[in-house]
């Protein structure tokens, strides 16, 4: 995402010290219906081969670049994949431990 938001942008971006304006692409925000949820889900791990919920959440798409979100979504996420049990507890950990140890947000250059 960041490199097709930057692409022939950089030496502007050196230049004023702003940040690009992001991509939006149609994993940039999860849906908000349960059902569209379920398809996306399901699309995603189908066609993009996702082996992880936090490859989901952090790398495929966009839904998890703020943690708590990340956090409220996984429940239903981990419901979507039709995961067992023990699957969503050990993914669930997984993702707590990529969100704990991922740098806070810094402030764009002034």
């Amino acid at each position: 995402v960041l490199r097709r938001a930057c692409e022939g942008q950089l030496p502007t971006l050196l230049k004023n010290k702003q940040r690009p304006t992001p991509h939006v692409g149609p994993w940039d925000t999860a849906p908000t219906d349960i059902a569209q949820l379920t398809d996306a889900v399901q699309h995603l791990h189908a066609e993009e081969a996702v082996l992880h919920l936090d490859d989901l959440l952090l790398r495929r798409t966009d839904w998890g670049v703020v943690p708590a979100d990340a956090r409220a979504l996984a429940p239903a996420v981990l419901t979507a994949l039709g995961w067992d049990a023990a699957r969503c507890k050990t993914e669930t950990a997984r993702l707590h431990v990529q969100l704990n140890t991922c740098p806070p947000p810094t402030q764009a250059p002034q």
